[in-house]
């Protein structure tokens, strides 16, 4: 897959975790948006649609449920949801609203990067 030109949002409240994300993604090739909480997901998501958005379920102001709810309505994007919860994460996860199904994909953290990466190729477009 060529991943330039293609954007990730990551939404991501701890600071070392987004910045670890950022760094290897752009060494993929991609351009990263970066949002500190739901809440400003949301706003990036309004204001150019990423490609594809890896969101945290656990955040302040909003949560990435309540903030996967609510993007989808502003774009149809693919998602990956990410938690350290385990079995309580994945019951978030099928908390979201049905909507979103087929959309969201659920990974673990700590983040196996092959398969973050497996599932990024999987989501998004293969282009020339």
């Amino acid at each position: 897959m060529n991943s330039e030109n293609l954007t990730i949002l990551i939404a991501e409240d701890h600071d070392d975790s987004r910045e670890f994300l950022r760094v290897f993604l752009e060494g993929e090739g991609f351009n990263v948006i970066e949002a500190e909480n739901g809440a400003e997901a949301i706003s990036l998501a309004r204001q150019q649609c990423p490609d594809l958005i890896l969101t945290d379920l656990h955040m302040p102001e909003l949560d990435g449920v309540a903030a996967i709810n609510q993007i989808r309505s502003l774009c149809d994007v693919p998602i990956l949801a990410m938690s350290g919860d385990g079995h309580r994460g994945m019951e978030l996860f099928l908390n979201i609203d049905e909507s979103a199904a087929g959309y969201v994909h659920y990974l673990t953290k700590p983040l196996n990067l092959n398969e973050l990466m497996e599932q990024i190729n999987m989501l998004l477009p293969v282009t020339a």
